[in-house]
């Protein structure tokens, strides 16, 4: 199994610590030019056992419908927290990294899919099932 962009309610996360800023009324910047698809540890679980349950083997990719930048990750918490003024778009180069990353990484979700009848809630709703969560 393979998956991207993981966020849960255990241990640290992208959207956790989105939220932490847009609460502690931090201004943030976040890149808006790395694309992939955001995955929701719980979605993930569910995904995986049921996969399991029906013998499916074989390499797949599972991850939440669409695809979002880091960015659109980010406005969705900002948004919800009400402090969507503080959130600010900016570009890969000016937050150098060690690791080179790829700007556009979304996995293709079609075998998944298939053998599961559909595929996972979307990445939006993933976040609110996450916020949502005490």
């Amino acid at each position: 199994m393979r998956t991207q962009w993981l966020f849960g309610i255990h241990g640290k996360s992208f959207p956790r610590t989105m939220w932490e800023r847009a609460s502690a009324g931090l201004e943030t910047r976040v890149v808006n030019d790395q694309t992939g698809r955001p995955t929701y540890s719980k979605d993930l679980a569910t995904a995986v056992w049921q996969l399991t349950e029906r013998g499916v083997r074989g390499v797949l990719h599972i991850a939440n419908h669409g695809q979002a930048t880091w960015f659109e990750v980010a406005a969705q918490v900002f948004s919800r927290a009400g402090r969507s003024d503080l959130l600010r778009a900016c570009a890969c180069a000016e937050f150098p990294r060690p690791a080179r990353r790829p700007r556009y990484s979304v996995l293709d979700t079609t075998r998944l899919e298939q053998q599961l009848g559909g595929g996972l809630p979307s990445w939006p709703q993933a976040v609110d099932h996450f916020l949502a969560c005490p």
